[in-house]
């Protein structure tokens, strides 16, 4: 392909990934507004989803010179729920991380263990959560920051969704200016890791 037919065809793949990244919200969105939505409860470890997902958005954040860093989430035990639910909400995360956060910064993934249950955090060095929309984030057709990219608003939605399908949580933690932090819960399995399916 020549220099020009190379652009086009890579605004035409850019163009298709923005419209199935869209389909698929809505989709999802449809799901769990029927009760059609399927959510597995089986023990799994967050070690396998996480590396999945950060494996998955790998290369946008590259582009940014974003390095995602996750510690100690190979030590937590392992959860109940659905592992493709789990990585299709940590994508989220982590795509809205890189999408908003200043090149060059550095977006962490952190685990704990409570009572009862575990929990991972996602934090970034983004412009936060805007003080207007901190009692909507989890709504329908909310966006951030203005954005370069048209996305349903059905992400965070969608997140709180399978979550909550999971018998788990969503929540977040923000400063408007220094970054935001969103932690999902999960209840632990009581299993011992070496029962466990990632």
């Amino acid at each position: 392909l020549t220099a020009e037919q190379a652009a086009i065809v890579s605004d035409l793949r850019k163009d298709h990934q923005r419209l199935v990244r869209i389909v698929s919200e809505l989709l999802n969105m449809a799901q769990a507004e029927s009760g059609k939505l399927e959510i597995q409860h089986i023990p799994f470890h967050l070690d396998a989803a996480v590396e999945e997902a950060i494996l998955a958005v790998q290369n946008t954040a590259d582009q940014r010179a974003i390095s995602i860093t996750h510690k100690g989430i190979g030590e937590l035990p392992a959860v109940l729920g659905d592992s493709d639910k789990t990585v299709w909400v940590l994508v989220n995360l982590l795509g809205n991380a890189i999408r908003y956060a200043p090149a060059g910064s550095a977006i962490d993934v952190m685990g704990e263990e409570t009572q009862g249950s575990v929990r991972l955090a996602v934090r970034d060095q983004g412009p936060g959560v805007p003080l207007d929309l901190r009692s909507h984030i989890f709504e329908r057709f909310i966006h951030g920051h203005a954005r370069t990219e048209p996305h349903a608003g059905l992400g965070l939605a969608i997140c709180r969704e399978f979550m909550n399908a999971m018998g788990g949580s969503i929540s977040y933690r923000s400063e408007e200016g220094a970054g935001a932090t969103f932690v999902l819960t999960f209840v632990a399995s009581h299993l011992d890791q070496d029962s466990a399916t990632d």
